[in-house]
């Protein structure tokens, strides 16, 4: 009887991982229990020149691209993330020496970016955005190139635990009511700029999604919103999203008012007067602006956050508050529901005892 391949599991000790750096695949024709991989030894991380390193790095990107597995947003932060660490090794002189292939140098060099993030002031927050970017993209260049990834080698930098940026419901009421009131140039710039806040605080989407929206996605009947492409792995997935009464009413007022100006050539449903559709950063424009005007600081996230915890407020099953949020994981829901400073209190006065 043959013997099947050696298997190991993804709680390998480092010691094993550094002695073979590896790709772990499944194992065909045998079942899979856990995470059961194959080690496939792997090449170094070593080229001729940093511009050599470059090219692999976009080749990386364009074949995960290639594969529809991530989305243009997914490929900018990756890249982002890289470029801040290329300009560390040219800041530092230690590009020729990164590119060399010696692997405790690289992990040096790597352990060096992390400190003098820390050392010129950037939020936790930061430096773990740019280290998970990185972390993307080596992954990505290993399951292009069978290069391997060095950053199985460095110890993540933490980011500590954070106060939770949400809104109370009261302050969710108040900046509801603010943008809807809110005079801002024209009325199809009010009611454009109060869709774009409640898209996210009633129905919990992110920055990029309300950028994307379409009106073919708009469902006033239903009351549903159609997300194509959403945030996740292999270029997200779709999912269905819904709209409380409060903003299918701010939603149809828009649509109402899109119908009197010329005609759109685009398909996005939020838009200009100039026929131009809304980016990102016009979001955030609108948030800051908002923030200043009202003084409740509002975010893109701030405002998911706050919907997935007044889901959690209105007895929303965490099932069912994951499909809405879109999240696959639970432990995800957890990290965006958060608990309001008097709940703790009113819970307890909750708990009656017969004398």
């Amino acid at each position: 009887m043959q013997r099947p391949p050696r298997i190991t599991g993804s709680d390998a000790r480092r010691s094993v991982i550094r002695s073979q750096p590896a790709l772990k695949v499944p194992v065909e024709g045998y079942p899979r229990v856990g995470y059961a991989t194959l080690q496939v030894p792997l090449a170094p991380f070593a080229y001729p020149s940093l511009q050599h390193c470059d090219a692999a790095i976009a080749a990386a990107i364009k074949h995960k691209r290639d594969l529809q597995q991530i989305s243009p947003l997914t490929a900018r932060w990756a890249s982002a993330s890289y470029q801040s660490f290329r300009r560390f090794l040219v800041a530092t002189g230690s590009a020729e020496t990164f590119t060399r292939g010696v692997l405790d140098s690289q992990i040096r060099i790597l352990e060096a970016w992390i400190a003098d993030m820390n050392a010129r002031g950037l939020q936790r927050g930061g430096i773990n955005t740019n280290w998970r970017g990185l972390a993307s993209l080596f992954r990505w260049l290993t399951q292009s190139a069978a290069v391997t990834n060095l950053l199985l080698f460095v110890n993540a930098p933490r980011v500590g635990r954070r106060n939770p940026r949400f809104l109370p419901q009261h302050a969710a009421e108040d900046i509801l009511r603010f943008v809807v009131n809110r005079v801002s140039g024209s009325d199809f710039e009010r009611l454009r700029n109060a869709a774009i806040i409640a898209l996210m605080l009633l129905a919990g989407l992110r920055r990029g999604e309300v950028v994307r929206l379409r009106v073919g996605d708009v469902n006033l009947t239903d009351a549903t919103l159609q997300i194509r492409m959403a945030k996740g792995p292999d270029g997200g997935k779709d999912r269905t999203a819904y709209m409380p009464p409060q903003l299918q009413r701010i939603v149809s007022a828009y649509l109402a008012e899109l119908r009197t100006v010329p005609p759109r050539t685009h398909p996005e449903l939020l838009t200009s007067m100039q026929n131009r559709t809304i980016s990102a950063g016009m979001v955030n424009q609108l948030c800051i602006a908002i923030s200043n005007e009202s003084g409740i600081h509002v975010a893109p996230h701030i405002l998911r956050h706050t919907y997935a915890t007044l889901l959690r407020k209105f007895d929303v099953h965490d099932r069912i508050a994951m499909e809405l949020m879109g999240h696959a994981d639970l432990r995800m829901l957890l990290r965006y529901s958060h608990v309001e400073a008097d709940e703790p209190r009113q819970a307890a006065q909750r708990l009656i005892l017969r004398e």
